[in-house]
């Protein structure tokens, strides 16, 4: 199962920074903690800040569709929203807005394992084998079996997820009905590398095990024994894993990228590792509680889950939770959303973050500045000519061919990174204030810039001196303006059906003029639902890599469904002076192969 993502111990600034500078980590109040209409006292940051941001996101940088942010701390809950919920309606969405929150499910099947072991129905150090059926065989390296412990800590040795799904189709990668005999089989025939307890591994299928057993234990199915143990004490009414109608009026539609909707995911038989749907306001409450703001009947069971626990390498890990016991973190990304929940105990404060676009690059990073509460302004600004304003717009270029762009909104100055001409991915745009004629900061981000004069002859530099303490990056970033033109932000792409249609049939490698072809071969199908128009790919001949849907960054130009794999795989079609289709690019992770089409046909 493809649930993103690991423990957030995000440090870098992805959303505004270069990836090839900074490198990627993975990232998954009150009783009543509605939205306050102000900052609470002692909070720099104001909700019109935060507004802008997201406004700033979503409508000019075309990166989001609907966005949720809550914060919780000693002086009250508040949520802050911008966009879409995009479900046949104009609704925006809200504190009340149902998400999918992928990853952060585990937090609560953690929460009922402490809850199975405070009520003595389960311990910790229980084989797993203790809970499945006698006839399963659950495996063990050298006799030394997994525990539940094993499982909670993502240390049991277990992979990821079964090798046995068979999906029937590309919509549903990770097959909505797998079922119990087939986890049942896998794990008979499961090999473990090393002893469980030695080495962190992320594992969704340990999570989903994990669940499953503490179900079997219980008499109850996941669902019931979550609400009757967790979500009702803490009266989150709208935390489900099934949906009423009512709930599914407030659902917000996931999005693969913006313009692009996807179908939810389905967690049938495995919903541990992923499977709840949660608005920002229950999350409010959940966190809340985690911290010590409000009382509830599961607050103690939520401090003991913060222990650490000894383990058979000589360290000590919490369930789930990958934190130093300072700062929690945990996020979770679906089909169509982005999901991130955090808190500090120190400063008894905390953060939602919720999207319903999958390849939000605000979530993961957002958290932490949000936790800190810092206005992106600085205490004092300089006043200046707006004319300097103009001089520093245009187009600067990194050592790497990397171009940071400079555009000016009425009094507003905003940078923003487009890295390499056709990167896949592109990052958020962030307003920068004048301390100075030539120096401007945004404190919510901790990033300072620096425009030097142009001497004779050469062109306008723009300085980087520093970048925060969410870059992970200490030396100054050096550009030059190429360029005063400030390039358009592309709107989603949508294709005339026909277009889908010209591209399909399939390709292969062609040597000595086209007259032979070799290798695999790459089949593109067009496929049209109610959610519209999908390119469908797949490669024969070259295991591990089947079916995918690719999505319109042009009209020539696919890039692959982002949760389908952790490859950068774009397709390019190329077109001869009678506008028909001869053959595809394909870039792989950096490198162009190139297809010829052999037949206006997709295999069977």
């Amino acid at each position: 199962m493809r649930i993103l993502n690991n423990k957030l111990l995000l440090l870098t600034l992805t959303l505004s920074l270069p990836l090839s500078i900074l490198g990627a980590e993975n990232v998954h109040g009150d009783e009543s903690p509605e939205a306050n209409t102000n900052a609470p006292a002692g909070d720099k940051l104001a909700d019109a800040e935060i507004q802008t941001m997201l406004r700033d996101y979503i409508d000019t940088d075309k990166l989001g569709v609907g966005l949720v942010i809550g914060i919780v701390d000693e002086h009250g809950a508040r949520v802050v929203s911008h966009g879409r919920m995009d479900n046949g309606t104009d609704r925006d969405v809200d504190g009340e807005t149902v998400f999918e929150i992928g990853s952060i499910t585990k937090v609560f099947t953690a929460l009922l394992l402490q809850d199975m072991v405070e009520r003595g129905e389960m311990k910790l150090d229980d084989p797993v084998q203790k809970y499945l059926p006698d006839s399963i065989r659950m495996p063990a390296y050298q006799g030394k079996q997994i525990t539940l412990l094993h499982l909670g800590t993502h240390t049991s040795g277990l992979p990821g997820g079964p090798n046995n799904l068979s999906p029937k189709s590309w919509r549903d990668p990770d097959q909505a009905d797998y079922t119990a005999e087939q986890l049942y089989v896998f794990l008979s025939h499961c090999t473990l590398r090393r002893a469980p307890g030695i080495q962190e591994e992320y594992s969704n299928l340990g999570m989903e095990l994990l669940g499953h057993v503490i179900a079997l234990k219980a008499g109850k199915d996941y669902e019931t024994l979550m609400l009757e143990r967790i979500c009702r004490p803490l009266g989150m009414d709208s935390t489900r894993i099934a949906l009423t109608p009512e709930l599914k009026s407030r659902l917000a539609i996931g999005h693969a990228i913006p313009g692009r909707p996807v179908r939810s995911m389905n967690f049938s038989f495995l919903p541990g590792a992923g499977g709840l749907r949660s608005t920002a306001n229950d999350l409010l409450k959940f966190v809340s509680a985690y911290i010590g703001l409000s009382s509830s009947p599961v607050s103690s069971l939520m401090e003991k889950a913060k222990a650490f626990h000894s383990l058979e390498s000589g360290g000590k890990l919490m369930l789930v939770w990958g934190s130093d016991k300072t700062v929690f973190a945990h996020n979770g990304g679906t089909y169509g959303y982005m999901a991130v929940l955090g808190f500090d105990p120190k400063i008894r404060r905390g953060v939602v973050v919720l999207s319903n676009c999958r390849n939000s690059v605000i979530v993961g990073p957002i958290w932490q500045p949000l936790r800190d509460g810092r206005s992106p302004k600085p205490p004092r600004t300089a006043q200046i000519d707006a004319a300097l304003y103009d001089r520093c717009m245009g187009q600067y270029q990194a050592g790497q061919n990397e171009i940071c762009a400079v555009r000016r909104e009425g009094d507003r100055l905003l940078l923003q990174w487009l890295g390499h001409p056709g990167q896949r991915q592109r990052n958020l745009s962030y307003e920068v204030f004048p301390q100075s004629e030539s120096v401007f900061c945004n404190e919510f981000w901790g990033v300072q810039a620096m425009f030097l004069p142009a001497a004779d002859g050469q062109a306008l530099k723009l300085v980087l001196t520093s970048l925060g303490p969410y870059s992970g990056f200490k030396d100054p970033i050096k550009l030059t303006k190429v360029s005063t033109d400030v390039p358009e932000t592309p709107a989603p792409i949508q294709l005339d059906s026909r277009i889908y249609d010209s591209y399909v049939g399939q390709y292969r490698k062609a040597f000595i003029f086209g007259l032979i072809h070799l290798g695999p071969t790459l089949s593109v199908s067009h496929e049209t639902d109610e959610l519209g128009n999908h390119l469908i790919a797949s490669v024969r001949g070259l295991p591990g890599y089947d079916t995918a849907e690719f999505f319109p960054m042009s009209e020539t130009s696919f890039n692959v469904n982002p949760i389908t794999t952790e490859d950068d795989i774009g397709l390019t079609f190329v077109r001869n002076r009678k506008s028909k289709t001869t053959r595809v690019n394909v870039y792989w992770n950096g490198t162009k192969l190139r297809g010829a089409r052999i037949s206006n046909k997709p295999a069977k």
